[in-house]
């Protein structure tokens, strides 16, 4: 018997007294993580003016329809 390293297979019946290596293994690159689908909406300024034709409570209930509230 010959002394081999530990991570040298020994020859296989019938082969050359050659030593082979195991294999190096197969490593996966780091996946990117996907972006989100839909960039989050910007903020907005929202400017009321107090007029006589719409009272406090239309106004409410517009604001809580357009930006999706319920009241």
């Amino acid at each position: 018997m010959t002394n081999r390293p530990p991570n040298v297979l020994p020859p296989r019946a019938g082969a050359t007294d050659v030593p082979i290596a195991p294999a190096k293994p197969r490593v996966q690159p780091p996946t990117k993580p996907k972006p989100s689908p839909m960039p989050p909406e910007p903020l907005w300024h929202v400017i009321l003016l107090n007029d006589d034709l719409h009272s406090f409570e239309y106004v409410i209930e517009m604001l809580a329809s357009v930006f999706g509230y319920d009241l």
